[in-house]
């Protein structure tokens, strides 16, 4: 019994052994074809891929990219040329603005009253001449003059004259045409002579600096001494006279019938006849 037993097992392990072995030898033999084939696939694939000619699409696009390249290597200039340097010629101007304007010094301007009743003849008014004769030398020679001697000094009463922009730079470079030349108290008696005329007249910088009446259209430069006048005489009250001075003239450049016969003489300033209303 026992030897029956044995021998029973001893078979079945053999037979369970060579199943086992079979599959074995079974699933090596399907792995070793899978990798044949495998190996075949790509050894086909290769060989399509270097034998397979190119289609005519590819060749086309092929040509034309070398056709490009042969192109470029082919025109690209070996040396790139230098490029001439243009002459400069110092041009003449062609133009009057091209030019630079002469300056000249403007002639002074006597200032006339405006609205005047008078009904002289024109040759007693006011006249501008470039050079006196010997009767208006003489004329101007007769006239009496008083040299101003005071000083200026603040009216505390007087009120500040507000002005624009505009309108002091008016007032400003009149002063500076008018007085360029002439001591700072003939400059303060030209800014006192502005201002006068505004307050008397109600009206504004603007309507009573007149060409004609002023120098009003030159271009003397606005110096420091021009600005604290216009500033001290218009904001803060200062004058030379209590004079209501109104008008002035040149007698260097003119001669003033009108003045001299109508007006009340106060003063001389420098180059400057000053006058104020007759009462």
């Amino acid at each position: 019994m026992d030897n029956f037993l044995f021998v029973f097992a001893a078979m079945t392990y053999l037979l369970t052994f060579g199943i086992n072995l079979g599959y074995c030898a079974q699933a090596n033999n399907s792995m070793n074809a899978a990798d044949s084939q495998h190996s075949k696939a790509q050894t086909e694939l290769k060989n399509e891929t270097e034998e397979r000619p190119m289609s005519s699409l590819e060749q086309n696009i092929a040509f034309a990219h070398e056709a490009k390249l042969l192109a470029a290597i082919t025109d690209y200039p070996k040396e790139i040329p230098a490029q001439p340097k243009p002459e400069v010629k110092s041009a003449a101007p062609s133009r009057k603005s091209d030019i630079a304007p002469k300056v000249k010094k403007p002639a002074k301007r006597i200032s006339v009253p405006k609205n005047s009743k008078s009904d002289e003849a024109d040759e007693n008014k006011p006249t501008k001449v470039s050079e006196l004769t010997p009767e208006e030398d003489a004329y101007n020679a007769s006239l009496k003059t008083v040299s101003y001697t005071n000083k200026p000094f603040q009216d505390r009463n007087a009120r500040p004259y507000q002005m624009s922009d505009k309108e002091k730079e008016l007032v400003l470079q009149t002063v500076a045409n008018e007085s360029a030349d002439e001591p700072y108290e003939g400059q303060m008696g030209v800014a006192q002579c502005i201002y006068d005329a505004c307050v008397s007249t109600h009206e504004r910088p603007d309507h009573v600096l007149k060409p004609g009446q002023y120098a009003v259209e030159g271009k003397h430069s606005i110096t420091k001494s021009v600005k604290k006048t216009v500033n001290i005489v218009f904001s803060k009250g200062y004058r030379i006279t209590n004079e209501n001075i109104r008008w002035f003239y040149a007698p260097e450049y003119c001669t003033s019938k009108w003045h001299e016969e109508h007006c009340k003489y106060v003063f001389t300033i420098g180059g400057h006849r000053f006058f104020s209303p007759k009462v």
